[in-house]
């Protein structure tokens, strides 16, 4: 930085302000003191520019310089840490997620299975009602068919039979006779 070429004391200067130039004093121009006022020209810079050499002026940038670049890097690590700390929340979440999703993976599976025995379960249980509906209709027919096919029924019949008889004939006689 102390390499830099002489200035022509009316040169212009190259910055915003275009009227202001090398040799120009801001507290003696009109425009410039407006546009120091606004806080547009930095009062620091300003007085420094013109109050001290040259040596001294780019030294104190320089160490300006220097001490923003510090506070920059604090700053850059500071933002470094809080990201670190954001990713490694991030990859925490990630694998608590990844958790989850597997309980709900297993927690589906179950519900499924689940679900096929409840089917199942009504399938036997609507086949039962069916058998059950069934035999309440055959249980009558099938207790008379027992019933029928029971010794004491054949007895009964035989009985029957002969009392059948007996009072045709009885009643047989009694027309012959009339």
């Amino acid at each position: 930085m102390s390499d830099l070429a002489q200035h022509d004391p009316d040169k212009e200067m190259r910055a915003r302000w275009e009227k202001l130039k090398n040799s120009s004093k801001v507290w003696n121009d009109h425009a410039a003191a407006e546009e120091f006022e606004r806080g547009l020209l930095h009062p620091q810079l300003a007085r420094e520019l013109y109050t001290l050499p040259s040596e001294v002026f780019l030294a104190r940038a320089a160490k300006e310089m220097v001490l923003r670049a510090i506070e920059l890097e604090k700053e850059l690590a500071k933002t470094q840490q809080e990201r670190n700390e954001a990713l490694q929340r991030l990859e925490t979440s990630d694998k608590e997620l990844n958790e989850v999703l597997g309980d709900l993976s297993e927690a589906r599976k179950q519900l499924k299975e689940a679900r096929i025995r409840a089917r199942k379960a009504d399938d036997d249980l609507l086949k039962s009602v069916k058998e059950l509906e069934s035999a309440r209709a055959e249980l009558p027919k099938r207790a008379i068919d027992d019933y029928k096919g029971s010794v004491g029924f054949k007895e009964g019949l035989k009985r029957m039979g002969q009392v059948s008889y007996e009072y045709g004939y009885q009643v047989a006689l009694a027309r012959f006779r009339t």
